[in-house]
């Protein structure tokens, strides 16, 4: 590979990482990334190396795969990242002892070690080479690049999990709520509705709602009320004021419902919920 093409590479990879989908689960962006790596670098061996514990690191993504969570005794790896003030380490010629990488490293030239350490996890992005290679700074601004985007990545991807892993447990606690929950988004396209609110709207499912499917069945349940001219007129006078209003009473042939109406504005999202709560009978 021509060294001045390095720079190129940098921004190429760059490029390339930002149409990742983040969507996907974090092993396949972490996958991903890791073949973006590859063809930037015209590398032999990438290891996304985790380091578990002060003795304990295992490979969390690895091209070629077979060294996909492979455990590594790490004590004197990690003391070589910290030795360098966890900045990223050229070997033009991999020393012979003291880095714990023998076995792994026996067919391998030169090696660039990248520190992608982010809030939660400490580790180093392997990179080597089965043939000579000679470190231009070019080549050195290359790395250095792709080292701040995989800590970009990464921490993205985690961030992701996290409030994945909070939406699933939030909509497990919602779905099993007693009372219809209907939110409406802002943004004029989305909604969520919970397994109550599904039922009493006659949708196939809870979850995730484009507004307009919400909003019709909405309005078909309005239609199906016995006041709903008394509806229609507090609705005027709800959504002009903006304000929380409860105890609403909806009154249908077999049950009467008190609904809420709570406007929701917070930095990440905005929008208005519905709560249909039923009237218990007096006395019952």
């Amino acid at each position: 590979m021509p060294q001045n093409n390095w720079i190129r590479k940098a921004l190429d990879f760059v490029n390339q990482t930002s149409y990742l989908d983040r969507n996907n689960p974090a092993p396949v962006i972490l996958s991903n990334s890791l073949r973006h790596v590859k063809q930037a670098t015209d590398a032999s061996l990438i290891l996304h190396i985790e380091f578990v514990d002060e003795d304990t690191a295992r490979v969390r993504g690895a091209l070629p795969e077979s060294y996909n969570e492979f455990t590594i005794t790490s004590a004197s790896l990690q003391r070589v990242i910290k030795s360098q003030g966890s900045r990223v380490v050229f070997w033009e010629e991999i020393p012979e002892a003291g880095h714990g990488l023998t076995n792994i490293l026996k067919h391998i030239h030169a090696v660039v070690m990248l520190p992608v350490t982010t809030i939660t996890t400490d580790g180093i992005l392997l990179i080597g080479w089965e043939h000579p290679l000679k470190f231009n700074e070019d080549f050195k601004v290359c790395m250095e690049t792709i080292s701040v985007r995989l800590r970009e990545i990464l921490e993205q991807t985690r961030q992701l999990n996290y409030f994945r892993k909070i939406a699933v447990r939030y909509g497990a606690i919602l779905h099993r709520v007693p009372h219809a929950l209907v939110f409406i988004n802002n943004d004029g396209r989305s909604g969520w509705i919970n397994e109550e609110a599904a039922q009493l709207l006659h949708l196939a499912t809870p979850g995730d709602q484009l507004t307009a499917v919400i909003s019709d069945a909405m309005t078909h349940l309005r239609e199906r009320a016995l006041n709903k001219e008394e509806i229609y007129k507090k609705a005027i006078e709800v959504f002009s004021k903006v304000d929380v209003t409860r105890d609403w009473e909806w009154h249908f042939p077999d049950e009467t419902l008190l609904v809420s109406y709570l406007p929701v504005q917070m930095p990440q999202i905005s929008g208005r919920l519905w709560v249909f709560e039923k009237k218990q009978p007096i006395g019952g």
